[in-house]
């Protein structure tokens, strides 16, 4: 397998040029910029952390006693 890469490699001709078309570049540029926005995402340190304060949630459960007062009122 070594050897394989080797010759690959060894038979590159990186002085070659090659043409792309505009929509074969406008592809690749738009995989890249999703590509580092997935990987930005996961990597992200977001999900161990708290953004903002919290005050005024609101997004609180109400005990079955509170919800029985307010049945009967």
């Amino acid at each position: 397998m070594k050897q394989k890469l080797k010759n690959f490699f060894k038979n590159l001709d990186w002085n070659e040029t090659f043409l792309i078309t505009k929509l074969e570049g406008i592809l690749m540029l738009a995989t890249a910029l999703l590509s580092g926005c997935i990987i930005g995402m996961i990597c992200s340190p977001k999900h161990n952390k708290t953004i903002g304060c919290g005050n005024g949630c609101n997004n609180t459960v109400i005990p079955e006693e509170k919800k029985e007062d307010k049945k009967k009122q």
